[in-house]
């Protein structure tokens, strides 16, 4: 077990925290979205055997919450970003199935559960997935954080997303899996600051582990990027953590400059 050694008690009202820049989603609902019902959600080329075959999977980032809207789609979030660089190599076909609010244990009900997703995980050449950051919230909004508390989170959290990639992995244990890492976004003088530095390192040692037993599924890392940076890549300043368009941006790069390693 990992002592995380917290000796601070904070309020809920200081640990209150958007989910989304636009207005939360009940991620019970939208456990049953469809990729036509996401904006960020963009189809490109006709479907041929040369196309690689992308699917997003996870959480608000995957959908793109926080980034700017031009004629009702998200074309600065990190998907369509990461597509137009991918394109540059070859023509890709791209499946958005980011929700906001949604907890890995809900992606992981998702996966198991959502119609026709067993085919496209077993299509797929290409998957990237965020998700952890609203296991993260739920944990540090409550009355009082404790270490077996968090404790309890991380545990949940490990199961979870390694039963996320054994999913995937019994249905296509080809295709190259990417899976992000959690940022920090609360600044040196936000409430939550010094408890972040404390448990987000501990959900992307996770990550790490997890990642490690697979040849085919690889870490993304941005929680150098970010770190001392979250007034400027997200909308912390709004009492939300969801990156604006230049921490999308970043997001993007380290996603295909991981790709392309």
């Amino acid at each position: 077990m990992i002592c995380l050694c917290l000796s601070v008690t904070i309020s809920r009202a200081e640990t209150a925290l958007s989910y989304s820049h636009d207005e939360r989603s009940n991620p019970r609902e939208e456990l049953t979205a469809t990729t036509e019902d996401s904006e960020s959600d963009i189809v490109l080329d006709d479907t041929n055997p040369s196309d690689l075959f992308y699917i997003a999977l996870g959480d608000s980032l995957t959908a793109g919450i926080g980034s700017s809207v031009e004629d009702y789609l998200r074309l600065n979030a990190f998907v369509p970003q990461l597509v137009e660089q991918l394109r540059s190599e070859q023509g890709v076909y791209v499946e958005n199935h980011g929700i906001p609010g949604i907890t890995s244990g809900q992606l992981l009900t998702y996966l198991q559960e959502g119609p026709g997703m067993t085919q496209k995980l077993n299509q797929a050449n290409l998957i990237t997935i965020t998700i952890g950051g609203n296991d993260l919230l739920s944990a540090l909004n409550t009355e009082d954080i404790d270490e077996n508390h968090l404790q309890t989170r991380l545990q949940q959290y490990r199961k979870n997303l390694s039963t996320i990639i054994e999913h995937i992995v019994l249905f296509n244990d080809t295709a190259a899996i990417y899976v992000m890492d959690l940022y920090l976004p609360f600044p040196e003088e936000h409430a939550l600051h010094e408890t972040g530095t404390e448990v987000i390192p501990t959900f992307n040692a996770i990550v790490q582990d997890v990642v490690e037993a697979y040849t085919n599924v690889h870490r993304v890392s941005v929680y150098d990027t970010f770190y001392g940076h979250a007034q400027d890549y997200t909308h912390i300043n709004e009492q939300d953590v969801h990156p604006n368009d230049e921490g999308y941006r970043l997001i993007a790069d380290a996603f295909y400059e991981t790709i392309s390693d």
